[in-house]
């Protein structure tokens, strides 16, 4: 839809949709264009609207269907996604949200090999039959076996010998240190030899596995193709978390849990690590730089589409209709980050002068991307309140890293404030200086130093992010059946926006508390 469809459209009085409010913004823009200056009206942030309440249509919140898309090709049950800040979202996060329904980012502030192995971590999770199992030789000390158990976050390895060929199994149980010498050698009674292990056929399904796990009172079983040769194991661990997390984020084909990578535009890294994150089998590329509307992003993004038809990009950042709609037109993106500036530790609006409050960001780039390409809105929510104004303004998820900054499953350390007392970890910008200075070690160059439009912070420390995620999509569920809705669809079109003024968002939240409320 471009946006001469858009401005032809039904009369507003007529039009129910989210495209409403954008429409007449165009509008009255549209009369405003002098000598190619686009003069746009007051731009609105999440404070500057609220949405009137409707007759809800479910009996209970948990009737609300919240599955959305984060690109073309990729569904997520739940509509959030940790940002992409090397203080938020490697491995550990990407797993838990993806066990949860979303999906996560892995960002570029690593060299790629360190990358690829978050990637591969998350691969390497939750699936139903483990193909990237770590090996040793029958000459390996045991030592060697607690190492790569600890790197690799697995309890067993396959034992190989030096024509490939599988000889055995070594689990943790085997290694443990008070038992086993370290020198000692995996062939020296340490291992279980193939001949006394239960083996299942390479087409074994999930429920058969299921039933062998059972009969044999096994907690994993190598599976045998035709030729004799190891091709993966099933292991009850991970059907386990397949049953425990019912709407994880998963490859139908492989059960697999899905992840994406971010990746700048900088020649040769940037394309060698898209190089080396598909080979690992990342599900989705997001180009992630400051101002996506450029034409090194424009070029990044043909290339990989051309290179990778069947890996879904993710374009960004932009705040504009014309941008949304130049990214896609141009690159054939399969998702739009919307936001600029708006993060909690973000001052590229008061370093350049640039950027968009985010109800219009999103709103303008909903209306590029409508109906085909989802729209990420990214940064700025404070509340489920938040995310649910994003998503009424047309986006399909919700991209933030605050809310989930200092959990456990965020990078970094948990240290104590002397001055507080307070456990807290580190939060930071990604455009920091010192975000820049480790991405340019990482790639083998040296850093330019540009003002930074980013800051470093701490924030307290919160404990593990799943009750922190049920707890905002309770609110977002909330919502959605406020506003006479029973999924984001629905919620998109029953939407009335209501402007407030800063008495309304005072009245809004809580007030006349006495000292020992407020502690």
């Amino acid at each position: 839809m471009d946006k001469q469809e858009i401005l032809n459209g039904p009369r507003l009085d007529q039009d129910p949709t989210f495209l409403r409010y954008v429409r007449g913004r165009m509008l009255d823009a549209e009369s405003d264009r002098r000598k190619g200056i686009y003069r746009p009206p007051t731009n609105l942030a999440y404070n500057d609207v609220i949405f009137q309440p409707r007759t809800s249509v479910v009996t209970s919140p948990d009737q609300v269907d919240t599955s959305v898309l984060f690109s073309r090709h990729i569904p997520l049950a739940i509509p959030i996604v940790p940002a992409n800040m090397s203080t938020i979202t490697e491995g550990k996060m990407a797993i838990a949200m993806a066990r949860l329904g979303g999906i996560g980012v892995i960002h570029r502030d690593l060299s790629i090999e360190a990358q690829v192995a978050e990637v591969c971590k998350v691969k390497d999770a939750t699936k139903f039959v483990v193909e990237d199992y770590p090996t040793v030789r029958p000459t390996d000390p045991v030592s060697r076996v607690r190492e790569l158990m600890e790197t690799r976050g697995r309890g067993f390895a396959a034992v190989l010998d030096e024509k490939g060929e599988f000889v055995g199994v070594i689990t943790s149980r085997d290694v443990l240190e008070n038992r086993v010498d370290a020198d000692r050698l995996v062939q020296d009674g340490v291992m279980t030899p193939r001949e006394q292990l239960k083996v299942a056929p390479a087409e074994t399904t999930l429920d058969e596995a299921k039933g062998l796990l059972y009969k044999y009172r096994k907690e994993k079983i190598p599976l045998i193709d035709g030729e004799g040769r190891l091709v993966g194991f099933v292991t009850e661990r991970d059907i386990r978390m397949l049953e425990n997390y019912p709407h994880a984020t998963i490859d139908k084909k492989t059960g697999k849990l899905r992840v994406a990578a971010a990746v700048g535009v900088k020649l040769p890294d940037a394309m060698e690590r898209v190089d080396e994150l598909v080979k690992a089998g990342v599900d989705a590329i997001v180009i992630d730089v400051l101002h996506g509307d450029s034409p090194q992003v424009v070029a990044m993004g043909k290339a990989i589409k051309a290179k990778y038809p069947n890996v879904d990009t993710v374009l960004g950042n932009v705040a504009t209709f014309d941008s949304t709609i130049h990214l896609i037109k141009e690159t054939g993106a399969d998702g739009v980050k919307a936001g600029y500036g708006v993060g909690s530790v973000c001052t590229t609006q008061l370093v350049t002068g640039t950027g968009s409050p985010q109800i219009t960001a999103v709103a303008e780039a909903a209306a590029a991307g409508y109906p085909d390409v989802p729209i990420i809105a990214d940064g700025g929510e404070k509340t489920s309140g938040d995310i649910v104004k994003v998503l009424a303004s047309g986006a399909q998820t919700a991209m933030f890293g605050g809310l989930v900054a200092g959990t456990d499953e965020t990078p970094g350390e948990i240290t104590v404030d002397y001055e507080t007392g307070e456990r807290v970890k580190k939060y930071s910008g990604m455009a920091t200086n010192e975000a820049s200075h480790t991405l340019a070690r990482n790639q083998g160059s040296k850093a330019k130093n540009h003002t930074p439009q980013g800051v470093p912070s701490m924030t307290l420390y919160k404990g593990p992010v799943e009750p922190i995620i049920n707890s905002l999509m309770d609110g977002v569920r909330f919502g959605i059946a406020n506003m006479g809705a029973r999924n984001i669809k629905e919620l998109q079109e029953n939407a009335l926006f209501v402007l407030q003024t800063p008495e309304g968002v005072r009245d809004g939240t809580p007030h006349h508390l006495n000292s020992s409320q407020r502690r």
